[in-house]
This record gives structure tokens, sequence and C-alpha cells, in this order.
């Protein structure tokens, strides 16, 4: 369909106005209408009148035909005479309702009807009237203000029903570039096609439509909450929900949550982060709703989890202590910390909650059961900014300098983060102390005392809920970064554009998309699909293990007894820690270290045993908690296929035993011609191989080839001399070896790698060793807890294989050597998951107009046997290969876009600036537009502008915007480098540039370009800066010989030229279009303005 609608043209039908007559079969009519429809770019409303049920009998007819009355029933009169009657008018029809009214009495439309005396009652009469009055279907007037035609907005409907956005539509519907030089070059813009007339709004409006018919399940918004609640506890969830009139009038809250929260939240939910965020929907009055979220780090995932919800319109303590009390009572949850923003309305609902005394509210009176934690990021972000308030000089003292002040409030901040820091309560008295102090020490020439009672009244009395000294078991945990990015990740990717919904739409995006895709996330995990998240604290301690070697991380473990294990500690060898772990199910449970005991995460020595013994960090039960899978296919799942431990290559290891393989196998004929009679063909060196088919036959000493084989074990090796054929060197040596491989794995039913190849004996021959994938010990296996692997857990044996020798081209024989000391299973095939043709194909053609994404969902919808198997790294893979198959040209980058530019000189993009120099480069061209504005002459508004970060060799880019009635068109690009090396620009190096029509540029500049450096990464500063003001020069010079070049091909109207603060581009101006052409950008020169005054450069304010 997208196909269709972009290669489609709006075209005007021949409007004869002559009313016919037609008979359509039952079946077509609706077709019929849509044809018509897309004919006249128009809709046709059903004005039938809804009396007597009119409509309901018509759709029964169009649904399953006419029906005979049974026996002795009458028939109808009258209206009721006809079997099928309906009346169609133009969307137009009307009488117009002002001056700019849609309506315009449009007489088109058609009458269709079946009566009871239709000798065929299958087929349906249509009178229609062809001629529309008023306005001309097909126009750009008419279809610039009409609406857009019904199969149009069923395609959009049809694509917001696959989730597809804006963003994704947009990119399926863009036109060719051929198509669009066409039609401006035609200037006929009545001839457009169909996609043109899809925007934002329509897609925005489908949308919001397909959410409300999802999701307000009736119109009021309370019924449609109480419904869903309904629905929620039909699909396995809890939901609670209150009428909070009695505080606040209107105030109330829903909760929810599914059964595979609350079991993930009372498995991970010791530690909980409870925020809200706004401005995501509104409640019946159209006023800001909150939506508060629980989130905790799920111990398998590693990652920040949404477990359960709330939505209120207050911002009161009575919705999150109803909440609270909800999951306390009813689902036995209690947390035993809450780390929060320094919110005393949800201190106040926590406490209410938790930490009553005999659950006695009104006394006033809290315990600890419940700690609450207050974020560091919140706390630090209040301490900078009434330090910058409090901590002032004094107006009795001389003027502070800058960086007086600077200095003395980052000893301010220092001594208020020690506290912050202090690991036990008289660390902390110590620090408040030296703060106390230091603050009146100040006192004579700063304001330290009114420092010192703002912490005094704000923290002082809270200092248990954000100092390290009162903090034991948080996972590490000291900030509500988990929740802000849940925050975050909802706002951007599922209500980008949707923050004024009703309630119940929020509800239906969270209970409906958010979590089965927390669900998948959780099950990928599981399956090991993807890898476990871990936080700084847990790389950290896991990068410390592995900086030892096997004997060091070995030595370290002391001792087993039963179900403990007793590690030596890292920093003091003369300490030993109890590592406890769960013999049945075979993972670690704790350490004694202090560690473990005060974050309550893996440490040093939980890392250690998972390394040295193999036992899990992940409670194998708690890895398969996802209820949504039943017990039965969680169980054969686990019994089809073994979980992957990865093979990684052990690279000093295997370059070692193969370099030695190497000179073992080129010690007797290096340099040397083997007699004939010694060659066997490669035929005859396979047949020696014993097959794993066939082990009958057993094998013996026999000239210079030695075949030993045990029965038992299977084990055989094999030395010999091979013949070449023409078709063997007729290869090069890679392709030589692939086919010496394939032959020995097509017999041997073993895999094996390319380890290693040698050059450093051309004279003789290239050498080779390829290992067996299951050789233990060129293998290393990884445990799970490292890292995870789509495919099942490969076995690895000590056989020793490997497939090694020399191919010796100057003789004309291949020296190979075959050898597996101990047999074994193969390994299983893998399964071929390669992107077929058909689906390859599809991505070439819509790869330019498509991204990646986009191409995989549209993949996923249109070839749905694929849906297991593909992956979106596959069509990422091939949309860049072939994507960028179209417009690399040549290894240089740069080359490259020179030649793409040449051959683009017939749709108009001409190349008219090209140098390249040890100290710059630069390519500049304009596009088709140039010569059309140009030859205007009225255009007398340009704006200029540069970016960075487009392209991975460094090149600045420019581009020339020419403004028409308020429209901005790019007529010009520039791409400009400054290279490390000074050189300033001379005269014999300014003429090297293309002509206007040139394709070839002077034997210097071709010869430069040749050697363009090209960078692997775009440089992470502007070009722009941190340049010498030789190399600053050297710019303005360049953009101003490019701003030559424009001139000299017409740009000679330039009045205005809007530009930023560039000094380059400023100059550049000045030297070309004169000193009154150049403008600055009023956004820019207030931004200006703005930073500087507020930067503090004043020591105290003058008022006069």
């Amino acid at each position: 369909m997208e196909n269709y609608l972009t290669t489609t043209f709006i075209t005007r039908p021949e409007n004869d106005g002559t009313p016919i007559t037609l008979t359509i079969p039952r079946l077509e009519y609706r077709d019929w209408i849509k044809d018509q429809e897309a004919i006249y770019n128009c809709r046709f409303y059903n004005k039938t009148k809804s009396d007597g049920g009119r409509r309901l009998k018509n759709n029964e007819y169009l649904e399953h035909g006419y029906i005979h009355p049974p026996p002795g029933q009458k028939r109808g009169r009258g209206n009721e005479s006809f079997i099928f009657n309906e009346r169609f008018a133009c969307q137009r029809s009307g009488p117009p309702r002002g001056e700019k009214s849609f309506c315009c009495n449009c007489q088109a439309g058609f009458t269709a009807f079946v009566n009871n005396n239709s000798v065929d009652k299958n087929m349906i009469t249509v009178q229609y009237r062809r001629k529309h009055t008023g306005h001309e279907p097909g126009s750009n007037i008419d279809t610039t203000s009409g609406t857009l035609p019904r199969f149009v907005m069923e395609f959009i409907q049809a694509q917001v029903e696959k989730s597809l956005t804006w963003r994704n539509i947009k990119h399926m519907l863009r036109l060719d570039k051929d198509v669009l030089e066409n039609i401006l070059d035609s200037e006929d813009y009545d001839q457009l096609p169909q996609s043109v007339r899809i925007d934002y709004h329509h897609v925005y409006y489908v949308m919001k439509i397909h959410l409300r018919r999802q999701s307000q399940l009736h119109p009021s918004m309370a019924n449609s909450l109480m419904k869903w609640g309904t629905k929620i506890q039909h699909e396995r969830g809890y939901f609670a929900s209150k009428n909070l009139d009695r505080y606040e009038e209107g105030m109330f809250f829903f909760a929810f949550m599914s059964q595979w929260q609350l079991k993930l939240l009372k498995e991970n939910g010791d530690l909980v982060c409870l925020d809200s965020t706004h401005k995501t929907c509104v409640d019946g009055t159209n006023h800001d709703c909150y939506l508060y979220t629980l989130v905790a780090r799920c111990r398998i995932t590693g990652k920040g989890k949404p477990l359960t919800w709330m939505i209120t319109n207050s911002q009161a303590q009575y919705p999150i202590l109803y909440w609270l009390q909800w999951l306390k009572d009813e689902h036995g949850y209690i947390p035993s910390r809450v780390m929060i923003d320094d919110s005393d309305t949800e201190i106040a609902a926590i406490n209410k909650a938790y930490n009553t005394v005999n659950d006695d509210v009104s006394s006033g009176t809290y315990t600890d059961n419940v700690k609450i934690l207050i974020c560091h990021w919140h706390v630090l972000r209040a301490w900078k900014k009434n330090i910058l308030t409090k901590l002032t000089a004094k107006p009795s003292t001389p003027s502070k300098t800058l960086k007086e002040k600077r200095e003395m409030r980052e000893v301010a901040l220092s001594l208020m983060m020690n506290m912050m820091r202090a690991e036990t309560p008289v660390d902390f008295d110590l620090e408040l102390e030296k703060f106390e102090t230091w603050c009146i020490d100040v006192d004579e020439e700063w304001d330290g005392p009114e420092l010192y009672q703002y912490f005094e009244r704000e923290f002082l009395r809270k200092r248990e809920k954000w100092s390290q000294a009162w903090r034991n078991r948080h996972h590490h945990v000291n900030t509500n970064n988990y929740i802000e990015t849940w925050h975050r990740q909802l706002k951007e990717v599922y209500l980008p554009s949707l923050r004024r919904q009703r309630v119940d739409v929020l509800v239906y995006i969270l209970w409906s998309l958010v979590l089965p895709d927390l669900m998948q996330d959780h099950l990928c995990t599981v399956a090991k699909f993807r890898l476990r998240r871990m936080n700084k604290a847990e790389r950290t301690r896991l990068a410390r293990v592995n900086e030892l070697n096997e004997e060091e991380a070995a030595a370290r473990i002391v001792s087993q007894h039963g179900n403990i294990i007793k590690v030596l500690s890292f920093t003091d060898e003369s300490i030993t820690y109890d590592v406890l772990f769960d013999v049945d199910d075979d993972y670690i449970i704790s350490c004694t270290c202090p560690d473990n005991e005060a974050n309550d995460s893996p440490c040093k020595h939980m890392y250690l045993v998972n390394r040295v013994l193999n036992i899990s960090l992940i409670r194998p039960t708690t890895a398969s908690s996802l209820l949504s899978l039943s017990s039965s296919s969680s169980s054969s799942s686990s019994s089809q296929v073994q979980q992957q431990i990865p093979i990684i290559q052990t690279e000093e290891a295997s370059r070692v035993a193969s370099q030695a393989l190497l000179n073992e196998a080129m010690e007797s004929d290096v340099g040397k011609a083997i007699p004939a009679e010694l060659l066997i063909t490669m035929s005859e060196a396979i047949e020696l191989i014993p097959s794993r088919y066939d082990d009958d036959e057993g094998m013996e000493m026999d000239g210079n080839r030695m075949i030993t084989r045990d029965d038992t074990s299977i084990s055989y090796s094999v030395d010999a001399y091979i013949s070449s054929d023409d078709s063997m060197w007729a290869m090069d040596d890679q392709e030589l070896l692939t086919h010496i491989r394939t032959h020995v794995q097509e017999h041997d039913g073993y895999h094996y790698n390319q380890n290693f190849t040698n050059d450093t004996r051309l004279k003789y021959g290239n050498s080779f060793v390829c290992h067996c994938s299951q050789d233990a010990d060129t293998q290393q296996q990884v445990s799970d807890d490292r890292r995870k692997r789509i495919r099942a857990r490969m076995e690895t044996y000590n056989c020793g294989g490997f497939i090694c020798g020399l191919i010796k081209s100057r003789f004309e024989y291949i020296h190979m050597n075959i050898e597996h000391s101990t047999g074994h299973r193969a390994a299983p095939v893998i399964t071929d998951n390669r992107v077929v043709e058909n689906i390859r194909n599809y991505i070439q053609q819509n790869c330019a107009r498509m991204h990646a994404q986009d191409l995989y969902h549209n993949i996923l919808g249109r070839f749905p046997s694929v849906l297991h198997r593909i992956q979106q790294s596959q069509v990422y893979y091939w949309w860049n290969h072939l994507f960028e198959d179209q417009y690399r040209l040549h290894r240089d980058q740069f080359i490259s876009a020179g030649m793409l530019l040449d051959r683009a000189v017939d749709q108009g993009i001409i190349t008219i600036f090209r140098q390249s120099r040890s100290n710059y480069s630069t390519l500049g061209f304009i596009m088709p537009l140039f010569a059309s504005i140009t030859v205007l002459g009225d255009v007398e508004e340009f704006h200029v502008d540069s970016t960075y970060k487009t392209n991975c060799t460094g090149h600045e880019l420019f581009a020339v915007v020419a403004t028409v009635n308020g429209i901005g068109f790019p007529i010009a690009y520039f791409l400009l480098k400054m290279n490390p090396i000074n050189s300033s620009i001379t005269t014999s190096t300014t003429t090297s540039t293309t002509t206007s029509t040139s394709t070839t540029t002077t034997t210097a500049t071709a010869t430069a370009i040749t050697t363009t450096p090209t960078t692997a990464d775009a440089p992470s500063t502007p070009p722009a800066v941190n340049l010498t003001n030789e190399q600053l020069s050297t710019r303005s010079d360049l953009i101003a010989q490019f701003f030559t070049k424009l001139r000299e091909r017409g740009l000679r109207s330039v009045r205005f030229m809007f530009i930023d603060k560039d000094e380059g581009q400023i100059n550049a101006i000045v030297n070309v279009f004169g000193e009154e052409a150049v403008r600055l950008c009023l956004w820019h020169s207030m931004r200006a303005v703005k930073l500087q005054l507020a930067k503090n450069k004043l020591e105290d304010p003058q008022y006069d």
C-alpha cells in the first residue's frame, strides 16, 4: 500500500456531469464506493436516515444478502418495499456556513436500492450523480482543504494498529528524489502523489482515536476506570480505587499491578524507589494528574523495574497513604527501605503507612521500621543552590573576586559532602563539628552562620535519611536514578505526544503496552538472550576479581566445609570470610564481609567463588518466575536445550600452541621438493580420515602417511603430502584453506576454527593452523553470570584436534597434518538463520526511504514465517550494507563524496569548489534550486549556519538557505575540515578549483585528494574550537572563496545574510557581500546576552 501511495498521483477526473444508472453486485458494492472516492479524491458520506432501523437493515443485507421472509408474513409497503436503500452525498454537500466554509452545496452523490420486485436481489441498482458542483475534485485547493480519502485513512489506521508512529510512517512514505525533482521542474503542483497529503496531524488523530477505542471503556472516566479495574482482575492483576472527596473535592486514586509484578516486588522490593511524574494525563475536569511508581532493581536483570503504579489528581499525602496501606494490608508487602527525593509529603505518607506506633496515626510518633532514604542527587542540588544564595561576602568587607567566591563555595560543599560520606555516626559528628567551626571562623567576611542555620533547619534533623553513616544494606543505591530513568523512558517512548489524554488512556498504555515489554525483557534475560546489567559497584568488584590469574584466584579459596567456603580477604590476607551457598540449588547466598553486610549485593569474594567453583550468583528458582508462562512449558523448554556457556578463544594460548604446531610441521620440508611417489590427491587424503559415520575399518602405517586409530577412543592422525590440481591452484590461499577445511569437516564431522596463519616464510609457502572448535586447550568456558549467548552450550574435550600445514605454491603441493587424540561427539549443527533472498531484496528496494527499525517492523508484518528467526540486528546489517553500496564509490570517503557529486551533475547538483591540502580539505556544491532562485532576482534574505558530527571524516557542514515567501530552501552546501598541520593558503593553492560543469580537477588537486586523511570517528568538539589564529584565518578565507563561487554563479541579490556569532562566517560575508549584508540571528543574540547577564561578575549590585 505504501508503494501505491507514493506512486499513484492525484488526478483531476473527467467531470462530464451526466447522471448514470448502473447495477453492482452486492459483494462488490463497498469496493465500488472506495474506487469512486479514489477517482474523485473525496469522500461520500452516508446520508441515509436511521428511522425504522434502515441502516441496520442495510448492513444486514450487505453482510448476509437477501433472506426470503417466512410463509405468511406480509410484504412491506412504502419504504418497507425496499430490501436495501441508502443515499450517499459528497463530503462538500450542504449549504456553506461562512466565507471559508468547507461545504459548497455540491450535488454529487448516488442512491442505491434493491426492492422487492427486483429480479436478482443480489444486484444493487445505483443512480449516480457524477457532476461535482462548487469545487473541482483533484485540484490543489480541493485536496489541501478536504479530508483524506477513505483508503488513505484505512492505510494509516492499519499502520497505527501495528504500533507504528508518525516517524515510522513518514519514512515509509518518503518519495523518490527523481520523482520530486520532476514535480519541482514541471511546476505542476496539481499532479502530486497521494502520500504528500499525509502529515503528522492525520497520524496523530488516528493514534488518538485508536487509543480512545482501546482504553475508554465508558464515556464517563470514573466508570471507565472501574471497568479497567475489573479487566485487570480478570487478567490476574490487582487494583484499588477510592474517592477521597472528604479531603479535597474531586480527589481520587487508582492503583494497579499484575501478579507477576507483585511477585517481583516481594522478591526484589527490600529497597524501592518512590517518585511521581506529572503531565502524563488529565482527569475528567482536564486537570493534570500525577503518576506514582514504585521501582525496584531486579536481581535477575540488573535493571530498575516499575512494579506498581498509582494515578491521582492531587499532590497531597492521602493518595500515597492509601496506596501504601493497600500494598501492606491486602498483599503483605512492607519494604525495608524507601528511596525518595526530598519530599515532606512522601515522608509523611510513608511514616503513617509503616512507622506508626500501635497504628496510632494521631500520636505523631514514628518508628524506623521502614527506613526512609533521601536521594543524594536531590540533596546535593539543594545544597549547591543554597550555597550560592546564602554563602555571600559581607558588605563591610572588600569585594571578592569570582575565583575567591568559587573557592569558598567549594570548601563549603566539600565539608557538607564529608558529612554525607561519613561511615559511622561518630564520624558524622566530627564532620558536623568541623563544618560548624568553619562557618564560625569565616563569619568576619562571609555569611557562614546563615548557611549553617539553613543546614541545621532543613537537613540536620533528617541526617539519618541522607548520610551514609545510617545507611546499610542499600544495594549501592544512593539516588533515584532508576525511577528517573523509568519516567524518561515513559515520556520519550510511550508518551511522546499523548500527554493530555484521559487517565484510562494512561492505564491502557501501562497495562497493555509497558507491562508486556517489561515481561518480555525479563524473559529474554532469564532465557539468556540478553546480559544482566551490572551497576558501577558490581563492575568494579568483578574487574578486581578478573585481574587475578587462574592460580592466584584458586589460591584465595582456603577451604570448603559443607555449604561454607572460606575466602581470603582482598585487603588483608590474614582475614578470611565465609561465603554461604545453597548446596541443593547451587547458588551463592551471602558473605560475611562488611561490604556484603552493608550493601546486600555481590562482593568480590562472591564473584571469586563464582569464577573458580562456577557456583551461580542468582537463585535458579527465582530466575524462572514469569507467571505468564505455564509450569509445563517451563519444564519442557528447560529439558530441551541446555543453556549455553559461551566459548571464547584464549588468544595467547592458542597462538603459542599454533606456532609450535607450525614449527613442527615445517621443520622437515621447508624449501624442499617432495618426490612424486609420495604425493597423493586430496580425495585420497580425505579417505584416510576415519569417518564418524563409518568406524569399522582400521588404520596402519603406509609410506609417508602415518594413520593411527584406537577403536575405543576413535582417535586418529594423518600426515600427508597432497598434490594440487588446476582447480585448486586457481584459488588463492584463503580459498584453498577453506576448501581443505570443508572437506575434512564433511568427513570427520568435527568443526575447525582458523586460529592462526603465518606469512613469515613466503619464500616457501603459507602456513596455517585450524583447531577443533571443541578442543578444551584452546577454548575457555565463560560462566553464565559473566556472559550470555543465544545458542546452547557446546561441550569441550581434551581432544587436541587440529589441521595444520603448509601451502607450497612454489613446489605445487600441500603438506597437511590432521590429528585427533581423543574422539568425541561432534557439536550439533547450527540452524541457518541467514536473511533469505526475498527479504534482502525487500530491504534493498526500501533502504533509501526507510530506517532499519521501520524496515524490521514491516518485514515482521509482510513475512510472518520469519517472525521468530530474524533479528533487528540482521535487518540493520543488510540495511546498512545495501544502502552503503548505493553511495560508496571509493574506499576514501572524501574521494567517494566527490565522485558521487560528479555523477549527479545531470540532476542539477554541481560541484563548484573542491580543494584538498595537507592542512585542510573542502567540498562545495549547489543544489538544483540554486538556479531557479537566483533567476528570480527578488530573493534577498539568506541564512548560513554550520554543524558538525554529521560525518566520520570530521568535516564541518555549512548550509546556505534562501527564504522565499517565509519558507527556507537549501541551495548550497559546503564541507570544510581543518587538519592539525598549520599552513597558510597561497595563490598557487587557491587556483585548483573545479569549473562549473567539469568533473575533473587539476593534477595537484587530484593528487592531494588521494592522500586526504580520514578519521574513524567524528570529532567530539566543534571544528572551529581550539584552532590557532592562523587556522582560523585560513578557515575564514576558505568560506569567503566558497561565497565568491556562489556569487560568480549568480547569487548577487543578497541583501541580508543571517548568521550566528561565528567570526569566520562574518568576515567571509563582509569580504564577499559587504558589511551591510551581515545580520545576526536574534535568538543567538538574546541567548548570548542572557548568558552574560547570568554571570556574577559584579561583586555587589550597584544602585543609584
